[in-house]
């Protein structure tokens, strides 16, 4: 089916790569709407092929997405062509997939969570809802984050770890503990070295 109009909600320029994103997807038209106009969105929805949350406040994101959820809106998850899903991962509803992302075998992303620029998701993960994942930054094979973290760019989660809900992970961390809920990781440094070896990425 040809798509033909896309809608992206947000004030931010993250709408403007957002906008990118939806032509390379085979929009024609693309409208946005800034976060204080979501009724006159909501008055127009049928026109929409898709409804994009580009807000970089997840959880007005999140509160969109309820709200738009209950009225059928079509809220597809947003995949950049170049990156990789693996046939048997799970996106959420209105995900945003950056360019050159790879999310490997049985992976799930929750709802309205972004996966910025060359982040690597590696097999069994498992991520929540509202996630903010930033670029380049990576989760090892078997990794939960829970709903409404934060990863800077260019941290990285070892294998087996859990990182909790609300926590925030510093650009240039590497996280090799858990992370409590609300737990907060500074950025450019190690997190939790002892027991490290080789073998644990």
């Amino acid at each position: 089916m040809k798509k033909e109009r896309c809608a992206i909600v947000g004030d931010s320029a993250f709408v403007n790569e957002l906008e990118q994103i939806a032509r390379l997807n085979g929009y024609a038209q693309i409208d946005t709407y800034p976060e204080n106009g979501l009724a006159d969105l909501i008055i127009k929805l049928s026109q929409y092929d898709q409804v994009v949350l580009g807000s970089q406040d997840a959880r007005l994101n999140l509160s969109f997405y309820r709200e738009l959820k209950a009225l059928n809106a079509p809220l597809h998850p947003l995949i950049h062509p170049t990156s990789y899903i693996a046939q048997d991962a799970k996106i959420g509803e209105a995900c945003v997939i950056g360019i050159s992302v790879q999310i490997q075998e049985r992976c799930q992303i929750g709802v309205c969570s972004v996966v910025n620029a060359s982040v690597v998701i590696e097999q069994d993960c498992v991520v929540g809802n509202g996630v903010y994942l930033g670029a380049h930054s990576g989760l090892a094979q078997q990794v939960t984050v829970g709903d409404m973290c934060w990863m800077g760019k260019g941290s990285l989660v070892m294998a087996k770890r859990k990182v909790g809900n609300y926590a925030s992970i510093g650009s240039g961390a590497f996280v090799m503990e858990d992370v409590p809920d609300d737990g907060e990781v500074e950025g450019e440094g190690s997190y939790g070295m002892t027991g490290y070896c080789s073998c644990c990425y």
